[in-house]
């Protein structure tokens, strides 16, 4: 059986690795994206099956990047993934599937990841 792949495009390489390696103990395949510009070539290399993204990142603005995903015909369900409590630009929330607030522990992230993309 296949291992769901999962994109994380996060500039905070150290959450991001955590996250990643968890994903891994669980039965995902997961790959990391510290820029926009990695995200845009991981994204058409690996076809993810969910994309979790931050929202802030250095070189590209995330609603430049979900939109671009979402140009294809078919896009993976993404989730964002921040360290603010709510959004304040709403343009996220047409690409997003789930909204989820960055905290000390993965088990909100890891739970959400399992509704919109199970590995089994």
């Amino acid at each position: 059986m296949l291992k769901k792949r999962i994109l994380i495009i996060s500039q905070e390489n150290y959450i991001g690795e955590l996250l990643r390696a968890e994903l891994m103990e669980e039965g995902y395949e997961a790959t990391l994206a510290d820029t926009g510009e990695k995200a845009f070539s991981k994204y058409r290399q690996e076809f993810p099956d969910l994309v979790l993204i931050d929202t802030v990142l250095s070189d590209i603005d995330s609603r430049d990047v979900l939109r671009s995903f979402h140009e294809g015909n078919a896009s993976p369900p993404v989730i964002v993934w921040s360290a603010y409590d709510s959004i304040n630009d709403e343009t996220l929330w047409w690409v997003a599937e789930a909204y989820v607030m960055k905290t000390a522990s993965f088990f909100k992230i890891k739970k959400k990841i399992k509704e919109l993309c199970p590995c089994y």
